[in-house]
C-alpha cells in the first residue's frame, strides 16, 4: 500500500534523504548518507518514482537526459559526437520513439520517457539498481516491455523494486519484502501460492498488534 515508507526508503538508501538511525551497507561497506554521485561510483544506481521532477529534466534535451551521468562522471574531455552516438544507440536498443535527440524530453510519452530513464540507469552497469514504482502509469504495451527488461537485467545485477502494487511485486520479484507503517511485516522468497491476499493478512495482523 502506498504511504508506508517505500519512497523514503529508496531515497534514504541512495543518499537523497538523511537517515537518522540505522546503516546502509554495500558489500559490507558503510555508505550511510553518502551523496548519490559517490554511490554511483561504487556501483549503486537509482531511478526514483518521481519521473518528472527528480529522475529527469523535461525541459532539457532527450540527449542531455541520457548522457548526464557520463558528462558529470567522465572528466573534463567530452566528445560530443561520441555522446550523440551513445544516445541514439540507447534509444534504438530500448525502442524509444522520438523525433530528434535534441528535442526536449517533454516531447516523449510517459512510456517512452520511462524507457529512456531505464536505459540510462542500466547503461551505467551498476551492481545494484533501485527502481521506484517502475510500472506506475504504464499502458499494457510498455508494462510488458518493462517486465521483459527486468527479467533480463536481474541476471546481470541486483534489482530492488519499490512498489505499492503487490500484484506487480509478486509477478517480478524473487524475494518479497512488505513494509507497513514503516515496519517490515513480511520478508521471504517468492513462491507458488504466495498471494496478495496472504500478504494482506500479514499486514492486518502486524498493524493490529501495533495498535
Amino acid at each position: 500500500v502506498a504511504g508506508n515508507g517505500q519512497e523514503e526508503l529508496l531515497e534514504g538508501i541512495f543518499g537523497m534523504r538523511k537517515i537518522p538511525s540505522g546503516r546502509v551497507l554495500l558489500d559490507g561497506m558503510d555508505v550511510t548518507n553518502m551523496p548519490p554521485h559517490n554511490l554511483r561510483k561504487l556501483g549503486l544506481a537509482a531511478l526514483p518514482s518521481d519521473r518528472d521532477g527528480v529522475a529527469s529534466c523535461k525541459t532539457a534535451t532527450i540527449k542531455d537526459n541520457l548522457v548526464i551521468h557520463k558528462v558529470t562522471e567522465g572528466g573534463w574531455i567530452i566528445d560530443d559526437r561520441e555522446l550523440d552516438a551513445f544516445a541514439r544507440s540507447l534509444l534504438s536498443d530500448y525502442g524509444v520513439l522520438y523525433g530528434s535527440i535534441f528535442d526536449p524530453a517533454f516531447s516523449l510519452s510517459g512510456g517512452n520517457l520511462q524507457k529512456l530513464l531505464l536505459s540510462r540507469e542500466i547503461s551505467s552497469e551498476p551492481r545494484v539498481l533501485l527502481l521506484g514504482e517502475p510500472s506506475r502509469g504504464l499502458d499494457v504495451k510498455h508494462l510488458h516491455i518493462l517486465r521483459t527488461v527486468l527479467a533480463r537485467i536481474k541476471e546481470e545485477m541486483a534489482v530492488i523494486v519499490f512498489t505499492a502494487d503487490l500484484e506487480e511485486a509478486l509477478r517480478v520479484g524473487d524475494r518479497i519484502i512488505v513494509m507497513s507503517e514503516g515496519r517490515i511485516v513480511f520478508n521471504g522468497v517468492n513462491r507458488p501460492g504466495l498471494s496478495k491476499r496472504m500478504i494482506g493478512k500479514l499486514i492486518l495482523k502486524a498493524t493490529g498488534e501495533s495498535q
